[in-house]
């Protein structure tokens, strides 16, 4: 949460206790930046030959951050940061109990459910305030409009 901007993700490990015992979690105290925990799923797979994916969640919470045309660190999003995060995050939650992800009034002003469950007040910590070009970078939808596209196999960044 770098800022209260919500970044979280949920790493499911596919595996069983004798190969999840052998390595120690990460949290938000190692890094921050959603890349070094691809590295750190990525380590885990090669030390116990298990399986890992992480589950990204609440974009609407994280003031523009979550599907930001640049990295953690500021690069632009380019072929392989792209292919790499459609390994490691092959799916998305939309919806949940803090709030619907997928679209927001201000985007979808023809979908009468746009506002379904909107929190737009602010980031996670409640610290910044949510404005309207941040929108574009939360929501599910905005997300595959602009580029993020699936083409079977990965995801691209037109």
């Amino acid at each position: 949460m770098p800022g209260g901007n919500n970044l979280h993700r949920n790493v499911i490990f596919r595996d069983g206790a004798d190969k999840v015992s052998q390595i120690i979690p990460m949290s938000l105290y190692d890094s921050e930046d959603p890349e070094d925990l691809w590295e750190y799923m990525q380590a885990y797979e090669k030390k116990t030959g298990g399986r890992a994916f992480a589950i990204p969640h609440n974009g609407n919470m994280s003031n523009g951050t979550m599907f930001s045309p640049t990295t953690f660190s500021g690069k632009p999003l380019d072929k392989a940061y792209v292919e790499t995060r459609a390994h490691w995050e092959p799916v998305y939650e939309t919806t949940q109990i803090k709030g619907d992800g997928e679209t927001h009034g201000f985007l979808s002003p023809e979908d009468v459910f746009a506002d379904f469950e909107t929190l737009d007040k602010g980031n996670l910590s409640g610290k910044y305030a949510k404005t309207e070009e941040m929108l574009q970078y939360e929501y599910s939808r905005a997300a595959l409009r602009q580029g993020y596209r699936n083409t079977g196999s990965t995801l691209e960044y037109a």
